[in-house]
């Protein structure tokens, strides 16, 4: 008949083993040397967090412009976390519902609340980088929109 065996004390045994095997405790306590670089010069601005700037209803989709007590919220949430980075997606059926190259509306409802949204952070003094998620108004991006 065989006893079951406890993986604490199994573990426990083993350690105290391999501690007596070590001469006057020299494996225990090892000299490290390292060699330190430089610190790098510039600044890191860490991860930071992705924000689309535009406000949603209930269903979750975007909406045109900032209910007011959801920006207030919004920029509540801001001040609380203090994010040291923001990067902010655009789409370009916000600027350019006709998809008409060269004919842009830059004062449309989601350009507002996005100028809205940049003017609060470079009030608060973060950096914002943005970029265009996607390029065509079908939400593809493929080789025949950029040759034509």
């Amino acid at each position: 008949m065989s006893l079951p065996v406890n993986p604490f004390f199994f573990r426990l045994i083993l350690f105290c083993l391999l501690l007596s095997a070590c001469h006057s405790g020299e494996m225990l306590n090892p000299v490290v040397s390292k060699n330190i670089a430089d610190p790098i010069k510039t600044q890191w601005l860490g991860f930071g967090y992705n924000q689309d700037p535009l406000d949603r209803n209930k269903e979750g989709h975007d909406v045109g412009s900032w209910d007011k007590s959801r920006w207030e919220l919004t920029k509540d949430r801001i001040d609380y976390i203090r994010p040291s980075l923001v990067r902010i997606n655009l789409y370009r059926h916000w600027f350019n519902s006709s998809g008409v190259v060269g004919v842009y509306e830059w004062d449309s409802p989601a350009m507002l609340s996005l100028y809205q949204v940049l003017d609060y952070y470079n009030e608060k003094n973060i950096p914002v980088m943005t970029g265009l998620w996607q390029s065509t108004l079908e939400y593809k991006d493929d080789v025949p929109f950029y040759t034509t």
